[in-house]
């Protein structure tokens, strides 16, 4: 199955080319296409408009949706378009990463290289999971979010759809974090924070009252 497997990308920026780095060595797809327009435009093979991924044709493909973290909106809706219409949307677990039995991943999650997914974790549709992190046990990730390389999640820890967390951010035990938290590199984060949209920095970790530019 997996030699026969159409891959398609959606968006071919520097996280489709990662994201098509880490298909080609974990699933080995036999034919690969990409609806990216720029590639149209160069008139490279097996490209198609950007739009185009609902259309029946693609049908039997396994979408991979290489948007950057900057727009996890649109990519949260372009998985639950591709999702409504039953395509298939797998998660990608490089082989270096554990991932405890117990753990959940929902479609299009992508687990990079020596990441530790512990026990009871569960991660919710959408999300990258980059180089050398750890989610510990009985943690929750939302939609969509994006977890830089490095992060450390403690145990227990929920963390909101739509999220970014830079790189080498620690969370302590036991935290909640609203949907679409900006959280800078390096932040250490030591209580949980209810207002959506929360920009987060530093050690001690500090509240900005103004968004952080990402």
């Amino acid at each position: 199955m997996l030699q026969t497997m159409k891959a398609a990308y959606i968006g071919f920026g520097g996280m489709g080319q990662q994201i098509a780095n880490l298909v080609r060595t974990v699933l080995k797809p036999g034919e690969e296409i990409y609806f990216d327009d720029s590639l149209v435009k160069a008139g490279k093979p097996g490209a198609h408009p950007f739009n185009a991924y609902l259309h029946d044709e693609f049908a039997d493909c396994a979408f991979f949706i290489g948007l950057a973290y900057k727009q996890p909106a649109a990519k949260r809706r372009i998985l639950h378009e591709l999702l409504d219409k039953g395509r298939t949307v797998p998660s990608l677990v490089h082989p270096t990463a554990h991932v405890d039995p117990s753990a959940r991943l929902a479609d299009g999650v992508v687990i990079y290289p020596l990441c530790v997914i512990d026990m009871n974790v569960s991660i919710e549709a959408g999300t990258v999971i980059h180089n050398n992190v750890t989610v510990s046990h009985d943690s929750s990730i939302g939609e969509c979010c994006f977890l830089s390389p490095g992060v450390t999640l403690c145990g227990r820890v929920t963390l909101g759809a739509e999220s970014f967390v830079g790189a080498g951010a620690l969370f302590a035990n036991d935290l909640i974090i609203a949907h679409n938290a900006v959280i800078g590199m390096g932040t250490v984060v030591t209580r949980s924070i209810e207002t959506a949209g929360s920009s987060l920095i530093g050690n001690p970790m500090r509240v900005l009252e103004k968004a952080l530019n990402f």
